[in-house]
């Protein structure tokens, strides 16, 4: 029912002004405003709906809504602020019907949300963690409207959109392509260019890939298309105000006028709100926005570095490592990788390790440990995290002496500034590691002496902590340090088995006599958590504490243990 404003216009200002009623009153008010279109009626009572909007911004509002088109909204408000858009919309749709100046300048600054061109919606992924990923599309400005203004305070009319490309017709309202969560929100897209036909048989370009992922997603199409005018662009808020003494105005630019710092620090922004997967391409969008955009999006280089190993294509990989223009390369994958993803990223970093800062990645079937082994120099290195799951613990007790044979006699691996190294399964690779301090060493065997002979190629470590080592004494012995010194050892953490513990005191006690510490370091046997993993929080509860009474000077220890949780016998 259409609401009178005569009569009810202070209960619907109350209703507007709590949350709880907001919608009702809010659909009420829109029904009102579609249903008196050009009516005396609603030139009469233009005050009281200007108010009416107002009283609604000021709800939304100290809600925590932002109420501009690009600003993220919390999916339980998202209604709420759709629906004070379409008040907005209907609202700038009679503005030619506002006679009063103040009036005028009150319904201005209500209607300057509508300018602005992207819309970050945030949305739920449908995970058990409920994961929040980034939505971004681009919208038009609104038509221009039909007959003169009454005020010169009106906000600009938007420039027109670029012609269609040749042989191409127009999109209408309903042939848009809008992304379903955001259906309100659309209205007619841009133009898009045409490009040639490509073979069946021609591969693919990123740039292409890149363009046909971000129609599918429901955004505006790359405007790369030289015949285009770089000026026709969309028209957004620029953050830029001037101010003075009771004065405020705002001013408008295009998005190709956006300066390049202001483009750098959204991109950087996007960025670290939306990575890109092997099924979004997230902040990558904006660099389908307009050519300005692309160009700052493309010059990004540390952006481009950080998504190195987000897609399953040899293409993309090869385009992004173009891009990242030299900037040392972060590959950090938190879950397991697919067969393909695993092979696209290994052939890839087979080339390009030697410039890869940051590795943290999980085992499919790739042996990430021989991969890096093989390199000889890693100059950008600094973290290194790799999940390699061992085999079965009977196989591994099998063939653990030829293993150790190969890992003894490999070539060591030039890491200078390498800083962390956790390393799950797998074998331990023979790092010269100057700047080491952390070394997490989980579910692999490990003997004392390739211990020893590592922590002499690192005399920086200032934390240590090692799981499931195995010693066997069948084992060639190799020529180590008789003793080692850690001078700025701050923690050693060995991980046992409860009902191992007192097995292992006698050889806890000789590694001391080989390692010199700093007085007052802890050498701490902490109670290994079945089914725990060293790659993440390590702070297990300290359960034997290595005697005052034995000298400070020369601890660590040589290792006889089982595999865990399987109890096999150890291996002397």
């Amino acid at each position: 029912m259409t609401v009178d404003l005569e009569t009810h216009a202070g209960e619907l200002a109350s209703r507007l002004s709590t949350l709880r009623q907001f919608k009702t009153a809010a659909e009420e008010l829109l029904l009102m405003l579609r249903r008196e279109v050009h009516s005396d009626a609603f030139r009469m009572r233009t005050r009281k709906i200007v108010t009416l909007i107002e009283i609604a911004r000021a709800t939304l509002s100290r809600a925590g809504v932002r109420l501009y088109s690009f600003a993220s909204c919390a999916p339980a408000l998202l209604p709420l602020k759709e629906l004070y858009f379409e008040l907005l919309r209907e609202l700038r749709a009679q503005r030619s019907a506002i006679t009063e100046v103040n009036v005028q300048a009150r319904a201005d600054k209500l209607l300057v949300p509508l300018s602005s061109c992207i819309i970050v919606h945030r949305a739920s992924t449908g995970d058990t963690d409920q994961t929040d990923i980034l939505q971004v599309s681009v919208i038009p400005p609104a038509p221009s409207q039909s007959g003169p203004s009454k005020s010169a305070s009106m906000p600009p009319p938007p420039v027109p959109a670029s012609p269609p490309a040749r042989g191409r017709k127009p999109l209408s309202p309903s042939q848009s392509l809008a992304s379903p969560t955001l259906a309100s929100f659309q209205r007619p897209r841009l133009y898009a260019r045409t490009r040639t036909p490509r073979r069946k048989d021609a591969p693919m370009s990123f740039d292409e890939m890149e363009e046909d992922m971000a129609i599918g997603d429901g955004n505006v199409r790359p405007l790369s298309n030289p015949g285009l005018s770089p000026s026709s662009q969309l028209p957004v808020l620029s953050p830029a105000t001037s101010r003075t003494p009771r004065t405020t105005t705002t001013t408008m630019a295009h998005a190709s006028e956006l300066t390049q710092d202001i483009l750098f620090t959204l991109f950087a922004l996007v960025a670290e709100l939306d990575e890109p997967t092997t099924r979004s391409l997230a902040w990558l969008r904006l660099t389908h926005v307009c050519r300005s955009w692309r160009t700052v999006g493309l010059d990004h280089s540390i952006l481009w570095a950080r998504v190195y190993g987000a897609f399953a294509c040899r293409e993309a990989v090869r385009a992004v490592s173009a891009r990242a223009r030299g900037v040392p390369l972060k590959v950090a994958v938190s879950g397991r990788l697919s067969k393909k993803h695993e092979d696209v990223l290994a052939d890839a970093l087979a080339e390009d390790i030697a410039s890869v800062e940051t590795l943290s990645v999980r085992r499919f079937s790739q042996s990430w440990t021989k991969l890096v082994s093989k390199a000889r120099q890693l100059p950008q290195l600094r973290e290194l995290i790799i999940d390699d799951v061992p085999p079965a613990n009977l196989a591994l007790m099998q063939s653990m002496y030829q293993y150790h044979q190969i890992s003894l006699s490999a070539e060591r691996v030039y890491a200078p500034e390498l800083e962390t190294l956790r390393l799950r399964g797998g074998g331990l690779i023979p790092f010269v590691a100057p700047s080491l301090k952390t070394l997490v060493i989980s579910e692999q065997s490990t003997p004392a002496c390739m211990l020893l002979d590592l922590f002499a190629q690192c005399p920086s470590l200032e934390e240590v902590t090692v799981d499931y080592s195995f010693v066997g004494n069948h084992l060639p012995s190799v020529n180590t340090h008789e003793i080692v010194e850690l001078p700025r050892l701050r923690s050693f953490k060995l991980l046992v088995h409860p009902w191992l513990r007192s097995f292992f005191r006698p050889e806890i006690q000789d590694l001391r006599r080989r390692v010199i510490v700093p007085a007052g370091v802890e050498i701490e046997v902490v109670d290994h958590v079945e089914g725990g993993t060293l790659l993440g929080d390590l702070s297990t509860p300290v359960t034997t504490t290595i005697s005052n009474d034995t000298p400070l000077q020369t601890p660590l220890l040589e290792l006889h243990t089982i595999a865990v949780p399987t109890y096999a016998m150890p291996l002397f």
